[in-house]
């Protein structure tokens, strides 16, 4: 869900911001963090010591100490504000739940859990986590960059369209 959410979140701010498809699965996947966080909340753990924790109390209060808050700004309903506002439109909600990809550190933590139980290679782990993040930042830079251009409603006219006007001429 994580990569899924990483992804998508950002494609739909730029691109598909009418797709009501689209949002309705964001907010299932929404749902499904809840979840998690909820679960976070029960999960045992292995303290320092060795011993294996499963009192409620110090699940909860070790889970509110590492993930906790990252995971609540991750799912905070922030389009909730584009709602109150007057004229509102879809790309301003889409562009307000752009806080959900903070979920996809989950995908490099599930890496570093890789590199310490299972015997792989350390340099395929690190090329992973090296393409992974290329791959996130690149579609992200790409998204954000088309937002910038096209904020407001692009036709086909509009710069990041025009590509048969730019030429290149060789010495």
């Amino acid at each position: 869900c994580s990569v899924f959410t990483a992804f998508s979140t950002t494609f739909q701010a730029a691109f598909a911001h009418e797709s009501i498809g689209l949002l309705t699965m964001h907010y299932m996947i929404d749902a499904v963090f809840v979840v998690e966080m909820y679960l976070k909340f029960h999960t045992a753990f292995v303290d320092s010591r060795g011993i294996f924790i499963t009192d409620p109390l110090l699940t909860a209060r070790r889970y509110l100490s590492t993930n906790f808050w990252v995971d609540a700004f991750a799912i905070a309903p922030f389009e909730v504000i584009a709602t109150v506002i007057p004229g509102h439109t879809m790309k301003n909600i889409c562009l307000l739940r752009t806080n959900r990809i903070i979920s996809s550190y989950k995908v490099l933590l599930y890496i570093q859990y890789c590199a310490g139980h299972i015997t792989q290679s350390a340099s395929k782990l690190g090329f992973l986590k090296f393409s992974y993040l290329t791959l996130l930042v690149t579609h992200w830079t790409a998204c954000f960059w088309f937002i910038l251009g096209c904020y407001d409603e692009c036709d086909q006219q509009a710069w990041p369209f025009k590509s048969d006007e730019i030429v290149v001429e060789l010495p």
